[in-house]
């Protein structure tokens, strides 16, 4: 990879070269990107995420501060899920039905041209990025419910709206969905900084924060480690059962696997949790 490097004349790379100079997933730099807490920045050049050569360089000499993964001593993760990857839609209701067909962007609304499969965003924070559907409408009402679905493959494609927010998905590429109810921030988190963004319906627990975390409800019913994650975009490093529901759980103590994808949570160690009734899970 250091003589791919060395050999690289071009300024800036896509993303999928970039992760893998950086022996990281292209989801984790889009991730990076998108909230920007990455130890690098891309640029935008037609809508795409491209990299700085010399940026990625100074990363893997050791003059920039990577992220590192702490070690566990726990098995990592599954090799099963690896290639697989999350989308995310927002409905009106609670659903399992994904669209058949998805719409590109064209300059002329007449001269649009259905294609097989369906629109969604990469990240979860880029959900609001599907209000303006279809591009005729300025806005459409706020999301009631937002499907999490985890996917073999995904296509750039042209789509109207936020830069770099939608991709093509095929139904073939889908292997479960996770469905549940969201509130919109500046109603349910006033003093939260990023009172713009959709997040899970909560009662009991807060939501977001750094000692938050995401799983399902298999994984909190018995007194066995839990494996959870603290990004929604994370979810396809865990293996759901059929009917599972959506759980957040607040920690006081967790250990991540030796990525850092998952953490590893002793019953002891959950300070609170709760299962969001109105969330479902089908696996295709």
């Amino acid at each position: 990879m250091q003589k791919l490097l060395e050999n690289e004349t071009r300024p800036a790379i896509p993303t999928a070269e970039a992760a893998r100079l950086l022996g990281r997933r292209p989801q984790t730099l889009r991730h990076w990107a998108c909230v920007g807490n990455g130890p690098l920045s891309p640029i935008r050049v037609h809508r795409r995420l491209m990299w700085p050569v010399e940026e990625i360089r100074r990363l893997l000499s050791g003059d920039g501060q990577q992220p590192e993964a702490v070690s566990s001593g726990f098995a990592g993760v599954p090799k099963s899920t690896r290639h697989l990857r999350m989308v995310f839609r927002g409905t009106d209701f609670f659903t399992f039905h994904l669209p058949s067909h998805a719409c590109p962007d064209v300059e002329d609304e007449s001269d649009y041209e259905d294609v097989p499969g369906f629109e969604a965003v990469y990240t979860f924070r880029r959900l609001d990025g599907l209000q303006y559907r279809p591009l005729s409408s300025s806005f459409r009402k706020t999301f009631s419910h937002a499907q999490a679905i985890c996917v073999t493959a995904i296509e750039d494609w042209d789509f109207p709206g936020d830069d770099l927010a939608s991709v093509l998905v095929s139904h073939e590429a889908v292997r479960w969905i996770l469905c549940f109810r969201v509130g919109w921030g500046d109603i349910r988190r006033q003093c939260d900084s990023r009172a713009n963004d959709y997040a899970p319906w909560t009662t009991t627990v807060w939501s977001e924060g750094n000692d938050v975390f995401y799983t399902f409800s298999s994984a909190v019913q018995s007194d066995a480690l839990v494996q959870a994650v603290s990004y929604l975009d994370n979810l396809s490093f865990l293996s759901p059962q059929d009917g599972d529901k959506l759980a957040v759980i607040r920690a006081s103590e967790w250990t991540w696997e030796e990525r850092g994808d998952i953490a590893f949570i002793r019953s002891q160690d959950i300070i609170e949790q709760e299962t969001i009734s109105d969330s479902g899970m089908r696996i295709l």
